[in-house]
Formats: C-alpha cells, structure tokens, sequence
C-alpha cells in the first residue's frame, strides 16, 4: 500500500502558506462578516480596529483594493454618524492621505523631507487610497439612503462623479512616476464610477430619474 507523508508546514496554497495566512484573500470576506456582526451597533471600539493608513509604514504595507471595504465596514457599523454631506466623505481621509493628494510636490518636500524619503513615497498607492475612501463613503450613503430618492445626497454624490471624471489618467508606464501624481489608471477610474453610479441607483430605485439615466448612459 502506498502512503504519503505530508509536511503541511511546506504545503502551499492561496489561503495558506506554512502557519501564515494570506490576508489579501481572506480580508474582504472578514471585513464583511464583521460589518454585519455589527451592523447598526455604533461600536467604536471594533470600528478602530479596522485602521486606515496613517502613516508612510501603513501606506507601504496596505492593499489600496481592501480600503473600499474598510470604509464601508467602518460606517455600516457606524451606522448614525453616515451624512450625505461632503464633509462626512472628506472628514474620513486621514491627513497624510489628503495632504500628500491635494498637495503640490514642493509642499510634500517641504514638510516631509526631513522625516522621510520623499523620493520613495508611493504616489500611486495614496491616490488609489484616496479615491477608495470617497468611493467607500458613497456606498455608506447608497446603503444608508435607499430607496429614499433623498436629492441631498444625490447631490453630493454627483458632485463627486464629477471629480472622478475629471481625474487625469495615467498614460506613463511608471504609474509611480511624481509627473503622475494624483492620476489614475482607466481601470480604477471606471471602477469608482460605477460604485458611485451604483450607489445613485440604490437612492433613486423606483423614481425613474432622467437624470441619472442619462450619466448613467453617457458614462458607459
């Protein structure tokens, strides 16, 4: 009879490797389960434990594809804070996100150059950072305010389609490269625009609003 003896600690797979586990996998799936566990629960305690990036380690060390799900976790679980307000987007993004995004590179140098590399900064980690922010909001306030047809929150909303829709693109092959800071790829671009359209549609179900359907169509 013939017999194998596996040593799992070498045993390779997509979710394990030896006792580590790989969380790029695993994490949307936790993420969700925790929202739901705590959906409505206002629980600041777990809400911090799901950690935006705040610093130039955390920036080096994130999955900017993991920060839309961490954004709506974070504001299912905050249920009664989520506003259909610019502020309730902007006020989300950490200040090292925003300032590194919003900022020029002589400002980024002049602030950052004696504490850090500024030369190795991630430009496009920030931006896809950013963005997945901003997107993540928009589907708290989608969620929050279905079925409502609230034009507030339309409002803001549309006004955040159109910054995204203004976004330059990348078009170096180095999407890292500085002359490409706070630009996005076509890929990203679209992505957030169909979120937030998606988000309009979760507000407006029913209403058959001209308007929407014609971004909607212009878009596609």
């Amino acid at each position: 009879m013939l017999t194998t003896n596996f040593n799992f600690e070498n045993k390779c797979s997509s979710i394990r490797e030896g006792k580590s586990v790989n969380t790029h996998i695993t994490a949307p799936a936790g993420l969700l389960a925790l929202s739901l566990i705590y959906l409505k629960s206002n629980n600041i305690e777990v809400c911090k434990r799901i950690t935006i990036p705040n610093s130039f380690t955390g920036i080096e060390n994130t999955n900017p594809n993991h920060i839309l799900l961490k954004t709506v976790a974070r504001n299912l679980i905050m249920w009664d804070s989520i506003q259909n307000t610019s502020e309730f987007i902007y006020d989300q993004i950490p200040d090292l996100i925003r300032f590194i995004y919003e900022k020029r590179l002589k400002d980024i140098h002049e602030r950052y150059s004696l504490k850090y590399n500024v030369e190795e900064i991630d430009y496009n980690t920030v931006t896809l950072i950013y963005v997945n922010i901003i997107s993540g909001c928009i589907m708290s306030m989608g969620l929050k305010y279905a079925g409502t047809g609230d034009y507030q929150t339309i409002e803001t909303i549309y006004e955040q389609i159109t910054k995204f829709r203004k976004i330059k693109q990348t078009k170096c092959d180095l999407a890292n490269d500085p002359a490409n800071k706070s630009s996005l790829d076509q890929y990203n671009q679209f992505s957030i625009l169909c979120v937030s359209l998606l988000a309009c549609s979760l507000i407006l179900a029913g209403t058959c609003d001209i308007k929407l359907l014609k971004l909607i169509r212009i878009i596609r």
